[in-house]
C-alpha cells in the first residue's frame, strides 16, 4: 500500500504528458480507489449456505476467526467501516442478493518493492479458522493494470484501471473470477 500514492501520481503525470498541449481536452479523474473486500461463500455438498443462521447445519459465526499478518480478527458485524482497515463480517452479499457470505478486508494491490519490475505484485494470504479445529488457507494476488482512454466525442481523457485476481484455496488455484472471492465446500 506504500506505493499507492506513487501509482496515483504516475497515473496523473502520464495523463498530463499524454495530452501534450491540447488545452481543449478535459482530463477526468483518475480511477485510483482499489480497496476490495474478500468474499467467501461457504456451502455444503448439497449447495446449502453454511453461513445462513436460519439453517440448523450452519457454522456459528461466533466461532469464526481470521489470522492475517500477525493479527486475529473476529466477526464484528457492528463495526463501522474505516477506509483501509480490515474488518470481518458475516452479512448478505448486497442489497439485491440475500446470500449470506463472509466478508474480510479491505485489501489493496501490493507491489513487490524489491523487484526491478514495477508490475510485480505480492501474494497475500490469510487463514480462516472455523472454530472446530479446522481451517482453510486463502492466498491471492490482487493486481491492477492501467489504460489511458480517450473519448474524442467528448474531448476527454481518463486513466482507467482493470482489476485482476488470482486465488488459491489450500494451495489449489481457483477458477478466475471478476471479484476477489472464493467458494468453499465443507
Amino acid at each position: 500500500m506504500k506505493s499507492l500514492p506513487k501509482l496515483i501520481i504516475t497515473a496523473a503525470m502520464t495523463t498530463i504528458l499524454a495530452t501534450g498541449c491540447e488545452r481543449e481536452w478535459r482530463i477526468l479523474e483518475v480511477d485510483y480507489y482499489f480497496g476490495e473486500n474478500f468474499i467467501v461463500s461457504v456451502e455444503d455438498s448439497e449447495g446449502r449456505n453454511l453461513l445462513d443462521s436460519a439453517d440448523q447445519s450452519a457454522i456459528s459465526s461466533n466461532n469464526i476467526t481470521i489470522e492475517y499478518r500477525d493479527s486475529t480478527y473476529v466477526v464484528d458485524n457492528s463495526a463501522d467501516h474505516i477506509w483501509g482497515e480490515s474488518v470481518l463480517r458475516v452479512e448478505a452479499l448486497d442489497k439485491n442478493d440475500p446470500k449470506i457470505i463472509l466478508k474480510f478486508g479491505e485489501f489493496f494491490p501490493e507491489y513487490d518493492q524489491d523487484s526491478s519490475d514495477p508490475w510485480d505484485f505480492l501474494k497475500q494470504s490469510f487463514t480462516i479458522n472455523w472454530g472446530d479445529d479446522t481451517s482453510d488457507e486463502v492466498e491471492f494476488i490482487y493486481s491492477a493494470s492501467w489504460s489511458l482512454n480517450k473519448y474524442p466525442k467528448k474531448r476527454q481523457i481518463r486513466h482507467e484501471a482493470t482489476r485482476h485476481y488470482e486465488v488459491w484455496l489450500n494451495g489449489e488455484k481457483q477458477p478466475s473470477s471478476e471479484t476477489l472471492s472464493v467458494r468453499l465446500i465443507r
